[in-house]
């Protein structure tokens, strides 16, 4: 049974966006805040306004259990070589309790080719996959879904909607990429998630925090993601944002140490 999307005027379409992490084992020091899905969500926030509602999660279980008890429109999840099965548990249970979820994964730990998607996408049970930086992707695509009449397996036709990997039907099943048509510049862009408050929660958690202050990187060497022809323009926060983001960190959290997740720092 498919559960009508009610999504409009009076209600926001309802998203959860996960970076998922193992907790079975208590080892919080080595945890960070989701600082990845922050961005993202920071950056939809700012276009859309009072039309969507986030939630954030960096615990599987916490993420399941809200899926389950409040289901959401839109499931994310990033994707890497440490949550890689938690990602695909994530979309697939998603699934199973709506069919008309938009489910969506990001991140580097997949060879970006039809041979290696198509496994993945099928057995996750996801819809689109985003490679490369997803905050304008991602936003495209929520605007696409959003959109009255929208189905799910057309979105990529959306002549705006760009960066995914998709299950093509005309192909047979297989996974087909509509490629990237636009990149973040400047990174000042995309809201900080510290300041609107979306990171709070994790601070509360104890979870280290985590910044950028560039991206890219132009030296393409073959054994790092960052290498990829699509990373290798260096795009760089203001320093006025950074040490508004530092500080930020440093008022809110009680972890002394701070992570600085640039491809060169």
């Amino acid at each position: 049974m498919h559960t009508e999307r009610r999504f409009g005027p009076g209600r926001p379409c309802k998203i959860y966006l996960v970076d998922p992490v193992h907790n079975y084992v208590n080892g919080r020091d080595i945890w960070t805040i989701p600082l990845n899905v922050g961005t993202i969500a920071a950056y939809a926030q700012d276009v859309f306004g009072d039309a969507v509602e986030f939630r954030l999660f960096k615990f599987a279980d916490l993420a399941l259990q809200a899926i389950a008890e409040d289901p959401p429109d839109v499931v994310g999840s990033s994707h890497y070589i440490w949550n890689a099965e938690l990602a695909k548990f994530i979309t697939r249970y998603a699934k199973e309790k709506n069919p008309d979820v938009l489910t969506v994964l990001g991140g580097p730990n997949i060879t970006p080719t039809s041979e290696s998607m198509t496994p993945l996408l099928k057995a996750a049970r996801c819809d689109y996959y985003i490679s490369w930086g997803a905050e304008h992707p991602f936003s495209k695509l929520l605007a696409a879904f959003m959109k009255p009449g929208a189905v799910i397996a057309d979105l990529h036709e959306d002549a705006e909607v760009h960066s995914v990997w998709y299950l093509d039907a005309a192909r047979g099943g297989r996974a087909a990429e509509k490629p990237q048509l636009h990149s973040i510049n400047d990174l000042n862009d995309i809201p900080s998630p510290f300041t609107n408050g979306m990171m709070d929660e994790f601070f509360d958690q104890d979870l280290m925090p985590m910044i950028e202050t560039n991206r890219g990187c132009p030296f393409p060497c073959t054994f790092c993601d960052w290498g990829s022809a699509n990373m290798r323009k260096v795009t760089w926060y203001t320093a006025d944002r950074v040490k508004t983001d530092v500080d930020y960190c440093r008022e809110h959290s009680r972890d002394e140490r701070l992570m600085i997740c640039d491809a060169n720092f």
